[in-house]
């Protein structure tokens, strides 16, 4: 005949299905990672709260269920509680209370995620601390002349040509790289704000701070207060005080008394550009250290006349016929 089959097998079986069963249930309802299948009748279940919207975070927890033969008909299963070495003894002590109390609760039923869900609560009850400060950000590696070179930087095609007067300013008596200078003005868009960033770059230290200074200028229209080569506000040195010239010594050829300015005079706001010529001596000048202007000339004919403060402080003499304001020159 054959052998006796064992009463317990078809329940084991049985068993093993339900529990199989609860299983993908948890699977589905917790986190993915919160559920690890030990054995046919076994699972772990890690129990983390999620940290709330006022910067408290909580203990985790781990449980280890071991379903018996009669679960979950007439016995719970077992619960081994863990604390993984964040959680006291104590509180692993409590927590395996809460579990053990939670799965004698639910007799006859599935219980993991009821388990799981009281054991959640009681963390969030008895576990709660500050989320730590996070650690300062570390510090990058300085950079050599990374600010100088940000605020040196061509931020846009409209302070291009500032920038090339800027340069032209300061590169005095550099014939090599005036001609290079020269090329670059000759250039457009990304071509030219690319060369001037390499200009930029090569610049001396004592050259970045004469580009940085001369980014004022100074009383002009009331503009450039704190600005930066790059027209950034707030960064780069002060302006320095206007000059103060004295009145002037000699009139213009139609006899009107020349005005003492210490930047470009206001009638010539829609001219752009930071020289004026003399029309006197015939020389360049910046507008920021001076000029002695016509204001009379310019507001009844549009004739321009101006003289440098040298020639402005000197005996009366006739002039004219200076070089007119250029159009089409930023002005700095």
């Amino acid at each position: 005949p054959a052998p006796a089959i064992p009463a317990s097998r078809p329940q084991m079986a049985a068993l093993a299905e339900e529990v199989a069963e609860e299983i993908e249930a948890i699977e589905a309802i917790l986190a993915p990672g919160d559920v690890e299948r030990t054995g046919d009748d076994s699972v772990r279940v890690r129990v983390a709260p999620e940290p709330d919207g006022e910067g408290w975070i909580y203990g985790t927890a781990t449980l280890d269920f071991s379903f018996p033969p009669e679960y979950p008909a007439s016995k719970p299963p077992s619960i081994c509680a863990s604390g993984g070495g964040s959680l006291s003894d104590e509180i692993v002590a409590e927590v395996q209370a809460v579990a053990d109390r939670a799965a004698g609760d639910g007799l006859g039923t599935v219980v993991v995620f009821a388990v799981a869900d009281a054991v959640r609560e009681w963390l969030q009850e008895h576990t709660r601390q500050a989320a730590p400060l996070p650690p300062p950000a570390a510090e990058r590696p300085a950079e050599p002349c990374a600010e100088e070179d940000d605020e040196l930087d061509v931020d846009s095609e409209d302070l291009d040509g500032e920038m090339i007067e800027a340069l032209r300013e300061v590169l005095r008596g550099d014939a090599e790289k005036l001609r290079e200078l020269r090329s670059i003005k000759r250039m457009e868009g990304k071509e030219q704000r690319t060369a001037l960033r390499a200009m930029l770059r090569a610049l001396t230290p004592a050259q970045r701070e004469a580009l940085v200074g001369s980014s004022s200028d100074d009383s002009d229209d009331g503009e450039g207060e704190g600005l930066a080569a790059s027209g950034k506000p707030g960064r780069g040195p002060a302006p320095a005080a206007p000059v103060k010239l004295p009145p002037a010594a000699r009139e213009c050829p139609e006899g009107h008394e020349l005005t003492a300015f210490s930047g470009r005079p206001p009638d010539y706001k829609s001219f752009d550009g930071s020289e004026y010529t003399c029309d006197v001596c015939g020389r360049d000048g910046l507008y920021k250290l001076g000029v002695y202007h016509c204001a009379k000339c310019f507001a009844r004919s549009g004739k321009q006349y101006d003289a440098c403060p040298s020639c402005g402080q000197t005996a009366p003499g006739s002039g004219g016929g200076g070089k007119k304001q250029k159009a089409g020159r930023k002005k700095r």
